[in-house]
């Protein structure tokens, strides 16, 4: 039998998620066709792509409004597409906000939906729980301590790990890193990860380069490598570099993330997934966030956690410096740098608290979702 899967994802992460657990189930079912809202990876894996996922990439508050309608529309059309080419599994990895409403139409035609990613109704808008539990047949965790969480709910979540933990701490050594990008052994290096979008962008970029000037005027001979996620991006932060005249060696990289990430001593990096990713690779970090000042003042009435790094959430304390908002300022940011710069027994330590969080992780993720999936197909 030929199943039919349709996948969607709203962001590059779950881009990387979706394209893993393609490739699982074509182990399990070699003549599966896909489909989805995808982005390249997917792509790659054999996904056809309905809409690219920019269509539906959108971050913050106050931002979504003027793109509200063309979201609504594009998800009105695919719920029409998906009724009339109806797949055995609808799977929607992350994206809530768009995915969740559209499943639960879907579940009440009978087709069985999977939701890969856990909202973060931990954190904020813990009302969301009704609606996900009326809205998909499982929920696919990747953090470990949110199958608690859900437990007095009695929704159907399976922890299956992350699937990044499984690759990236052996992807490369520093010194392979550092080859790659023809980086000197004993160079300071400096890693800047202001963000995959436009609006992240917009609030960080400046900062984190006025950041790394502050530290090169402490540590002369340090060298400054941003990471780009997208060739649009990487447009951006060169318009911004060579207007701000900066006297230190900058190199904007695209497409090499990972790279950048572990050729660095310490990595500058905005809040989100980036942050597990500098965590899976064994680097220092220092993390940022920033937004509309507006989205802001609605968002910390909502919050209901006392961090926004995941590795902080994951060690419940602050393991890592993180600055929110106001407190996004040069000086506290370069201060935090230096101090992993010029403190190699506390990134030691880090690193070995590191280690317990990334084992915890590190269960199988695509073959784990993969089994959960069939599952689900089997069950009448």
């Amino acid at each position: 039998m030929t199943y039919k899967f349709f996948l969607c994802a709203g962001e590059l992460s779950g881009d990387n998620l979706a394209a893993g657990l393609i490739r699982a189930l074509k182990e399990k079912y070699p003549t599966a066709q896909f489909q989805g809202i995808a982005g390249p990876h997917m792509v790659a894996a054999g996904c056809e792509a309905l809409y690219s996922l920019e269509a539906i990439n959108v971050m913050g508050l106050l931002e979504v409004i003027p793109k509200i309608p063309q979201i609504l529309y594009l998800r009105h059309q695919l719920y029409k597409h998906l009724l009339a080419h109806p797949p055995d599994v609808y799977i929607g990895i992350d994206a809530p906000d768009f995915n969740l409403p559209l499943e639960a139409k879907l579940k009440a035609h009978g087709i069985k939906t999977v939701h890969y990613v856990s909202p973060t109704v931990w954190a904020w808008r813990s009302d969301r729980v009704k609606s996900i539990k009326k809205s998909v047949d499982v929920l696919l965790s990747v953090l470990p301590f949110e199958q608690a969480f859900y437990a007095p709910f009695q929704v159907n979540v399976q922890y299956v790990g992350h699937r990044s933990a499984d690759y990236l701490p052996d992807l490369y050594t520093q010194e392979h890193a550092r080859e790659i990008l023809q980086l000197k052994p004993q160079t300071p290096v400096l890693t800047l990860l202001p963000g995959s979008r436009s609006a992240e962008i917009h609030y960080l970029a400046d900062t984190f380069l006025q950041t790394a000037q502050k530290c090169y005027e402490q540590e002369p001979d340090l060298i400054c490598i941003v990471a780009a996620a997208k060739p649009a991006i990487a447009k951006k932060l060169r318009a911004l570099i060579k207007e701000g005249h900066y006297p230190f060696p900058i190199t904007v990289v695209e497409n090499q993330t990972h790279v950048a990430i572990k050729a660095a001593d310490v990595v500058l990096v905005t809040s989100g997934t980036a942050t597990l990713e500098v965590m899976l690779l064994d680097q220092p970090m220092v993390v940022a966030y920033k937004m509309n000042p507006l989205t802001w003042e609605l968002a910390r009435r909502l919050i209901k956690v006392k961090f926004c790094a995941l590795p902080n959430l994951l060690a419940n304390k602050a393991l890592v410096p993180e600055f929110v908002q106001d407190d996004v300022k040069v000086a506290a940011l370069s201060a935090a740098v230096l101090d992993y710069l010029q403190n190699q027994a506390k990134v030691a330590q880090l690193r070995v608290e590191y280690q317990t969080m990334v084992s915890a992780l590190q269960c199988g993720a695509d073959e784990q979702a993969a089994r959960v999936i069939s599952e689900l197909i089997a069950r009448k």
